[in-house]
């Protein structure tokens, strides 16, 4: 049983700056969040646990991402069909018979 999909309300709309806003205020919160924590450990109660650095691990990981994201966006990857999934991609055959149809 297959779904039908439905094309973005407004056409092929890029959310670029959208995503770049969200990615660039959560690094950022991230980064401040572990950053201080890092500090309280190290010069308050000068001792660092695995956990500590288990965070600080998943901070850097999460950086990566981030800016596999903000290089997509840059690139121009960041509209609504680039974010479906490869089964559900939107052909330019398929939008131009969707847009044939709605003029119907």
């Amino acid at each position: 049983m297959t779904s039908q999909l439905e094309p973005p309300t407004g056409g092929d709309v890029d959310i670029g700056y959208q995503l770049t806003a969200v990615v660039l205020v959560t690094f950022t919160l991230a980064a401040i969040a572990v950053t201080l924590r890092m500090y309280a450990r190290l010069k308050i109660v000068r001792k660092v646990g695995l956990d500590d650095w288990l965070i600080l691990f998943a901070v850097v990981c999460f950086k990566f991402s981030c800016s596999k994201i903000l290089v997509d966006c840059v690139n121009g990857n960041c509209s609504c069909s680039a974010l479906l999934l490869r089964s559900q991609s939107l052909s330019a055959s398929t939008m131009e018979a969707w847009e044939d149809m709605r003029s119907i």
